[in-house]
């Protein structure tokens, strides 16, 4: 009897698996594995790290307890290496390697140091951290400060010095405030010698301490911060007496803030001239009211930056300006006048605070007189202090044609010159802050 055949889409139930469907099988298998490897790879690696930091906790609260009954000489700075257990790591080791360090400064018993100009120095402020390779920098271990009694003949030992440093806040309605700014580096140096290093706390105290009977000068110099005056690099001096602790003068420091500087004429119908151009063809000087006389910007050069170098950008960008104070800004290479009706504050991020700066407005004409050639305008603005003079390109003019223009505020002479003979005829104007109600007229001459 004939036996019927199999469909031709169906499998018998002795026939297996086909090749596809094997090696679709496999990848899948292996995807699902990839994915669960990796998870108890992450696994493993977040037990470790918590066990790690565990026991960078234990090393922490240890030692915090150890110098807590030492004897007083034995509080000291210092730095240990050592194996989970709290013992010396021994060459070899394959073990995590602990490193348990030890801040330890001289300041007097108030709540801040940076308060205290001329106090005993009768406590020392003790700070232990645990630092292990492989660690986050958000994994830090450290233990609260604490403070031990000074036990010892406060003459006798050596001195601090504290440095306050304070930041600006700027609140909702607009106004600042200062805070203590925390992290802030600072060098102590005695001489040209470097003595020690410290870092501001929380409340923007910094102290040196274990301090001769000297002089000594106190630097923070901080990429992209600066001072009041505008200047990165601040020093501030103190004579350090034994035992006693010497607190030297405030610092505000700040995160340089920038402004961008844009023309802003009288009307559309006083444009600047068209020689001008950007920043750089008015040859203009930024000034900015300063803690003492101005801080003068001068035109970039080709490679400065403005935003790191104290100079005025060609698209009018200015950095480095202290934040929390304002500027009056003048345009022009011989500005004898306020250009700005606000005094802006800087920004400290972008976009940069965008400053208006007014031009004033010129309007003249031509008159032919004895001339017989083709006539050029020029605008030279008066002398100011060190400053020369300063002449802006009008172009060339038509006889009786009004012209308006855009110019630096102050007093200008105009001059009208025949270009095939050389001789010119001048008259003086002033550059207003409004339109003008008159027409200053040149009267050309051959």
């Amino acid at each position: 009897m004939r036996q019927p055949e199999p469909h031709p889409g169906r499998r018998g139930a002795d026939e297996g698996f086909t090749l596809v469907e094997v090696v679709v099988s496999m990848l899948v298998f292996a995807v699902l594995s990839s994915a669960v490897l990796a998870l108890t790879v992450k696994t493993l690696q977040t037990t470790d790290l918590a066990s790690e930091k565990q026991v960078a906790a234990n090393l922490a609260e240890t030692k915090k307890e150890y110098l807590l009954g030492a004897e007083w000489d034995r509080v000291k700075s210092g730095a240990d290496v050592v194996d989970a257990s709290g013992a010396p790591v021994a060459a070899g080791s394959t073990g995590v390697a602990y490193t348990v360090t030890t801040k330890v400064t001289l300041v007097p018993s108030t709540d801040s140091a940076c308060a205290s100009n001329g106090a005993d120095l009768t406590r020392k402020k003790v700070d232990v951290s645990v630092t292990w390779p492989g660690m986050r920098p958000q994994d830090l271990v450290s233990n609260e400060t604490f403070r031990r009694v000074y036990q010892s003949d406060a003459a006798s030992s050596p001195g601090s010095l504290g440095w306050q440093v304070d930041k600006p806040v700027r609140g909702s309605g607009g106004s600042w405030t200062y805070t203590g700014a925390a992290g802030v580096k600072g060098t102590l140096y005695r001489g040209t010698a470097v003595v020690a290093t410290a870092v501001s706390d929380a409340d923007g105290c910094m102290v040196f301490s274990g301090l001769d009977n000297a002089e000594y000068q106190a630097v923070v110099d901080v990429p992209g911060y600066l001072g009041q005056d505008n200047v990165q690099q601040q020093r501030r001096s103190g004579t350090v007496t034994a035992g006693r602790m010497t607190v030297v003068e405030p610092l505000r420091y700040a995160a340089a803030g920038q402004v961008q500087l844009q023309h802003q004429p009288v009307s559309a119908q006083y444009p600047a001239p068209a020689s001008l151009g950007n920043w750089s063809g008015f040859g203009a000087v930024l000034y900015a009211d300063a803690v003492s006389g101005y801080d003068e910007r001068p035109l970039c050069t080709a490679v400065q930056n403005p935003l790191t170098t104290p100079c005025l950008g060609a698209d009018g960008a200015v950095g480095l300006l202290y934040p929390a104070k304002t500027y009056a800004v003048y345009v022009g290479a011989c500005a004898d006048t306020k250009a700005t009706t606000t005094e802006p504050t800087p920004s400290t991020a972008a976009p940069a605070t965008a400053v208006p700066v007014k031009l004033g407005a010129v309007q003249y004409s031509v008159a032919k007189g004895t001339s017989v050639g083709a006539l050029k305008v020029t605008a030279e603005h008066a002398t100011h202090d060190s400053c020369t003079g300063h002449t802006v390109d009008l172009g060339t003019a038509t006889v009786g044609t009004t012209y308006r223009v855009g110019l630096p505020l102050g007093t200008w002479t105009l001059r009208v010159t025949d270009t095939s003979t050389g001789a010119s005829a001048t008259t003086t104007t002033t550059a207003t802050p409004t339109a003008p109600t008159t027409t200053t007229t040149l009267t050309a001459k051959k």
